[in-house]
């Protein structure tokens, strides 16, 4: 009786099975018979002649071809069956495929990125997925220095943990993240992590966006004309991390040099360049320097790489101002005036003292620039510039005529003038004031005084002689001329030139300029009230929102 019920239980399941064979095949047949007449199941040549856009082949755009993943290819090829039945077997499997893998990759945060289309011996063109790593964030793990292993790159696990530290500081919160899953992104598993992740990449790796460290989001797999092939698109790393590489010691004087002219490089690329542009490049540079500096070195090579720390942090604390981060600059130039004082080097401390005077200026802290001021001229004097000397005193005059002493700010233009008549060598480095930048100031000086008449003319000619790339100075000196028309009653010429000066550092704004626009906007509403004032109101506006 036993014998009996397996029996009919078995014919039963049987039966059941060859229902659901002769469903899944005829649902196969119906399958292969619409691929049949669709451009994509039709022969390889015949698929040709047809193409996609522009006669180009089509391509899956997501992975390369590989063999067929299904259990039962090689055993049913065995077991004699038809090609017929193979077929249909195939095209059962493909939808089965594609039903479960689409489940999979929405509820999988680990498939994300991941999205396939079925492989299909049958379809030319159709292809598996295969991860493709990351070549362009491992490198820029690599381009960065081990602070355990001297002379080594980053690895994965300190760049995890830089990263949980990022993210706790600025965001308070505890991330565990760790070695593997940093691997996960170099292989290409996961091409798009969490947004708190990018954002701690970016500041981590000194990178602008997130294309630079090949993360981009998950799409689906399209059909797209076939790439032409070409170098990859992983950029080279930058000549100072290469010849770090190359000496795989602390520092030597070929690094050094490398160093300083990619630190010179930012400083001569920030008149023109948005601090979100430059910040990255930056920081980067600090991390490698400030890493460097950790390991012994001869007394000559401290001294210039502290010198290089001092100029680097200067910069970024400029570049923290124009974020509107007056904390954190005043944390960098800190610094900056630390790194000066052990590199032995006056004129950089001058130069500390003086940038970091004109964001006390455009806070509106009139008394705290003069206090920089008095210590870079001291400084300047124990290793003499005229270019510096002459910067020094110009903004002097500035400071001078905004907290109300005319008599100095007079006295201070005037030395000024004489330093830079007797400038005899060229402008390096940081040492580039000239003659056309003391006209700005000056222009400034006059304006602060309320002397519109000797202002103007003095401010045009400065924007003539400024050069086309320093948006940002010539934005500055657009608006002091645009104060002096309202001075003289003059709102809608007032008007027409501030918005010609945002204009101009519409791609470098930063926080003074915006300041500074709206101080004058407050001056022509007091004059003539907000009537008249949509054009510019509109340009704010859009200003701002950038």
């Amino acid at each position: 009786m036993r014998t009996a019920n397996s029996a009919s239980s078995c014919s039963a399941v049987r039966s059941s099975r060859t229902i659901a064979a002769e469903t899944c095949g005829a649902l196969a047949a119906s399958m292969a018979r619409a691929l049949a007449t669709h451009p994509l199941g039709r022969p390889a040549h015949a698929r040709q002649r047809h193409g996609g856009p522009l006669g180009l082949p089509w391509t899956v755009a997501t992975g390369t071809s590989g063999a067929s993943s299904f259990g039962h290819d090689c055993g049913d090829r065995e077991q004699g069956r038809g090609s017929e039945d193979y077929e249909h077997d195939h095209a059962s499997s493909i939808i089965v495929r594609g039903i479960s893998q689409k489940r999979r990759s929405r509820g999988m945060p680990g498939h994300r990125g991941t999205d396939q289309i079925p492989y299909a011996p049958g379809l030319p063109g159709y292809t598996r997925r295969v991860s493709e790593p990351n070549g362009q964030l491992r490198a820029a793990r690599e381009r960065l220095p081990s602070r355990r292993v001297p002379g080594g790159p980053m690895s994965r696990a300190e760049l995890a943990e830089t990263v949980n530290a990022w993210l706790w500081d600025t965001a308070g919160q505890r991330f565990d993240l760790d070695a593997r899953a940093v691997a996960r992104w170099e292989r290409g598993v996961v091409r798009w992590p969490g947004a708190h992740y990018r954002s701690a990449l970016r500041h981590v790796l000194g990178a602008a966006t997130d294309t630079e460290l090949g993360l981009r989001p998950a799409s689906r797999a399209v059909m797209t004309p076939s790439p032409p092939t070409g170098p990859p698109a992983t950029p080279s790393p930058p000549p100072w991390a290469i010849a770090a590489t190359l000496t795989r010691s602390s520092l030597d004087a070929a690094a050094l040099d490398h160093l300083e002219q990619a630190a010179y490089g930012y400083a001569k690329r920030y008149p023109q360049t948005a601090p979100a542009e430059l910040w990255p490049a930056v920081s980067a540079l600090i991390t490698h320097v400030n890493g460097a500096l950790t390991q012994p070195m001869p007394l000559s090579l401290r001294q210039r790489a502290s010198a290089l720390m001092g100029l680097l942090t200067g910069l970024a604390g400029s570049l923290w101002t124009d974020f509107n981060k007056p904390v954190d600059a005043a944390r960098y130039f800190d610094v900056a005036e630390l790194a000066a004082r052990e590199a032995d080097t006056p004129d950089l401390t001058s130069w500390v003292l003086a940038t970091r005077s004109i964001t006390s200026f455009y806070a509106g802290d009139y008394g705290a620039a003069h206090a920089f001021l008095v210590r870079a001229e001291q400084q300047a004097a124990i290793q003499p510039s005229r270019r510096r000397q002459a910067w020094i005193a110009a903004l002097s005059a500035r400071t001078a005529a905004a907290l109300g002493d005319f008599d100095c700010a007079h006295r201070a233009l005037d030395a000024a003038h004489r330093h830079v008549d007797r400038v005899s060598e060229p402008g390096t480095g940081t040492d580039f004031f000239d003659a056309a930048r003391l006209n700005g100031l000056a222009g400034s000086t006059y304006l602060a005084m309320r002397d519109t008449t000797r202002a103007a003319p003095v401010l045009r000619e400065a924007l003539a002689r400024r050069a086309a790339h320093d948006s940002k100075g010539r934005a500055l000196l657009g608006l002091d001329l645009a104060t002096c028309h309202v001075h003289d009653g003059e709102t809608e010429e007032a008007s027409r030139v501030a918005i010609t000066a945002l204009d101009w550092a519409r791609d470098a704004m930063v926080e003074p300029i915006i300041v500074r626009a709206r101080e004058l906007r407050r001056d022509l509403v007091r004059l003539s009230g907000p009537a008249g004032l949509q054009n510019l109101d509109a340009c704010l506006r859009e200003v701002v929102r950038a």
